[in-house]
């Protein structure tokens, strides 16, 4: 579909494929949409980077030379349009010594306010994002002091992907029992992460258009999911809901079932990868 070659793809015929290599969700109990496309892309980046190896080893066997090694074998098209990476910075409250770490992202899952009916993604990223304190069972080992002090962490985006997948955490605890959040989380066609970057990277785009959000509705047990997506050549949006699809509105597109929203960076970089 990426090269053009086939306009679409039957859904049993993915699910086919997809069940036999991932058994667990070979079956009709509600599944997780989230969980379920970590699986996927994981799946599709351990295939693409068998192939570069294979095509790595015949370039070395017809005496071409070995470039790239570890650029090839570990990047694919899934991580160079998915992949963005957090950054993390520990300050000890006692000595002052900080600490700096990177971890990389293909989802962000994010929080939801609590107790209340209505937010923003805004207010959810503000959230995932604020400043935090760990104290007492969470303190972190300091290296300077060499014992366990209270710790200041700010996490901010070192590197913004390609696409967003932002991730709604609406499966939570309240007391004892796990329950569906249904808090109506407001968002918007355009989104700007500019203030959540750090300081290292200010200048680069975090401009992004949202192009398709997962709805969820229904319970912890049963529900259903639906999708909305965005055909760029058209300039329309489409619902998906399992064998129903039908063109709507783009002020339709607003629910409060989202669960996952997915937006693309502006201007989109297409990936420069050799056969593509």
């Amino acid at each position: 579909m990426w090269l053009g070659r086939s306009s679409s793809c039957a859904p049993l015929e993915a699910r086919s494929i997809l069940c036999s290599i991932l058994p667990q969700f070979n079956n009709y109990s509600q599944q997780d949409a989230q969980e379920l496309l970590l699986f996927l892309l994981n799946a599709l980046h351990d295939d693409f980077k068998k192939v570069l190896k294979r095509q790595m080893r015949s370039s070395m066997q017809h005496g071409r030379q070995e470039q790239n090694r570890n650029f090839a074998t570990e990047s694919t098209i899934v991580s160079h349009l998915f992949e963005g990476q957090l950054s993390y910075v520990t300050l000890c409250m006692q000595c002052d010594h900080q600490a700096y770490n990177t971890q990389t992202f293909t989802v962000l899952s994010l929080p939801i306010p609590k107790d209340i009916t209505k937010c923003s993604i805004q207010d959810c990223l503000s959230l995932f994002f604020e400043q935090t304190v760990l104290t007492g069972g969470d303190q972190l080992l300091c290296s300077e002091c060499g014992l366990r002090r209270e710790t200041t962490v700010l996490t901010c985006l070192e590197k913004p992907p390609e696409i967003l997948i932002l991730h709604l955490k609406r499966f939570g605890c309240k007391g004892k029992n796990q329950v569906k959040l249904r808090t109506n989380v407001l968002f918007s066609m355009k989104l700007d992460l500019a203030q959540f970057l750090s300081s290292s990277v200010q200048n680069t785009s975090s401009s992004y258009h949202l192009y398709a959000v997962v709805n969820h509705t229904g319970n912890l047990n049963v529900g259903h999911y639906t999708a909305a997506c965005y055909s760029a050549p058209g300039r329309t949006w489409h619902c998906f809901d399992d064998a129903d699809v039908r063109e709507v509105q783009d002020i339709l597109v607003q629910s409060p079932n989202a669960y996952m929203l997915l937006y693309s960076r502006k201007p989109f970089q297409k990936p420069k990868i050799h056969g593509l």
